[in-house]
């Protein structure tokens, strides 16, 4: 149906009102890709969908990616490797003992993990091998709202200490009621454990491009620069 809002706001009435768009075309064209569909469905499919193109012929345009390739410069996909320096296997190692339930010879699972927390684990490898110092950045303050990580342009300050111990009583419930979850659901958000102390002080003092992932980023942003390039940058675990 949101194919007939795109056709109908550029052409409005070409394909008539929803309910009809969708008893010609949508159910006949669906009909006839399944994999159990008729030689009789699959038919009809291919009729219903001639016509569809015919009366949108007027209205679309449809090109492949040929029609610009002349013009685009090639495309290169690069998949690079970072090795995990020596610090980072061992918070690595702390992750997955704290986490993953050790198995004993007959294949059961000892200690009192009954589940493996799998996306709250990921989460938490994920800080690690992109950069261990980001691990201690939850130790800090959480902003609950947006409210509360934009600064105001006033003067003056509302904070006050009623509103403070309001919050900290509404983490404090929320906290309790994360940990009153199932065992072995995925609701982990990636916080770690308390073995992460004896980190505490290599990390504040560590240098941002002190591991190999922000080192090359750092070097490929100089590069980059030098020739005048363009970088955007997508990551999962900032």
């Amino acid at each position: 149906m949101e194919y007939h809002c795109m056709v109908d706001f550029v052409r409005p009435g070409t394909l008539g009102d929803g309910a009809g768009f969708k008893r010609d075309f949508v159910a006949p064209i669906l009909n006839g890709q399944c994999i159990d569909s008729t030689p009789s469905d699959v038919k009809q499919m291919r009729h219903r969908s001639h016509i569809l193109n015919h009366v949108l012929k007027s209205c679309v345009d449809r090109a492949d990616f040929k029609v610009l390739q002349p013009y685009l410069k090639p495309k290169y996909e690069f998949i690079i490797g970072m090795r995990l320096s020596a610090l980072q296997v061992e918070m690595y190692k702390c992750v997955l003992q704290e986490n993953v339930p050790q198995l004993t010879s007959d294949g059961r699972g000892v200690g009192k993990i009954v589940g493996v927390r799998v996306i709250g684990t990921y989460h938490k490898l994920a800080k690690i091998w992109t950069h261990p110092r980001i691990t201690i950045m939850q130790k800090a303050k959480a902003y609950d709202s947006m409210d509360e990580f934009v600064a105001s342009d006033s003067e003056e300050c509302s904070w006050s200490e009623e509103d403070e111990r309001q919050k900290k009583m509404a983490r404090k419930k929320a906290k309790k009621s994360a940990d009153g979850n199932v065992d072995g659901v995925d609701s982990d958000d990636g916080k770690v454990g308390e073995w992460l102390d004896q980190y505490k002080d290599q990390l504040e003092d560590m240098a941002a491009d002190a591991m190999g992932k922000m080192l090359f980023l750092n070097k490929l942003l100089k590069e980059a620069g030098l020739v005048g390039d363009k970088v955007l940058l997508f990551s999962q675990s900032l």
